[in-house]
């Protein structure tokens, strides 16, 4: 046997096997991914409200939920991560403090915190009427999400800036959320659910009325501060990939 012929051999079959194992290893991967992309998106359906409220069962000072097209009126904001123009941006992570007594943290405290940005005129339209969106917005389920890889004070170029530039919430209960937090978003033309108290708006032609040009309605925050939107459709999920897309385009934008 040709010794030189047999090495070949031998190395063809080390590179071949080597290939399968890497090929092996992706498709793992890819299918770990889809399960928890998959878990994901069934704990967030779960979350999103169901039983919203008729346009004409609106009743002022009530807290509703209601159904519609989320529109915008002249500019969109920048989206948090990558400033791209959308309707409403949320960033959101838990938050730690703890007590300590002789160096030692005794009791550790955590809380989720809100950061948000939304267009400043912004309405929901439910059939032939508008209902103004008055205040911060917290974004539940986005129609698109960003999870970075990494701690949020490694995200460099302007997300940071755009971040600590928007309106900042605390919230004393703690959701459900990945390591490093969350950014969702909503734009313009998306089918949402949003929650808060509605409120009747009157002009000159006389009072709201969801029958009557001569009024309209507005949303505004409950008790807790802002209003809660769902995306009505599956969010469109970005990890790893997304993350580094994210920080490229904040360094340029």
């Amino acid at each position: 046997m040709d010794l030189f012929s047999s090495a070949q051999s031998v190395g063809l079959a080390a590179f071949f096997t080597a290939g399968c194992l890497v090929a092996g290893g992706v498709v793992a991967q890819a299918r770990a991914a889809r399960r928890r992309l998959g878990r994901r998106d069934r704990d967030t359906d779960r979350d999103a409200p169901a039983d919203t409220t008729p346009v004409e069962a609106l009743v002022g000072g009530k807290r509703v939920l209601v159904a519609g097209t989320l529109k915008v009126k002249g500019s969109c904001c920048p989206r948090l991560e990558d400033a791209m123009p959308v309707a409403a941006t949320t960033f959101e992570q838990r938050e730690t403090e703890g007590t300590y007594v002789d160096g030692k943290d005794v009791m550790a405290r955590e809380s989720t915190v809100l950061w948000c940005d939304r267009a400043q005129h912004l309405r929901v339209v439910v059939g032939r009427v508008s209902i103004e969106v008055q205040g911060p917005v917290r974004v539940v389920l986005g129609a698109d999400e960003l999870y970075p890889e990494c701690a949020f004070d490694q995200l460099r170029g302007r997300v940071a800036e755009r971040v600590h530039a928007s309106e900042r919430k605390a919230f004393s209960e703690v959701t459900n959320m990945p390591k490093h937090g969350v950014f969702r978003s909503v734009g313009h033309g998306d089918q949402v659910v949003i929650a808060g108290i509605v409120e009747p708006v009157a002009n000159e032609d006389g009072p709201a009325s969801y029958r009557s040009p001569g009024g309209s309605w507005r949303l505004r925050p409950d008790e807790t501060g802002t209003m809660r939107l769902w995306s009505r459709r599956r969010p469109r999920v970005r990890g790893t990939f997304g993350a580094v897309r994210a920080y490229a385009t904040a360094m340029l934008f």
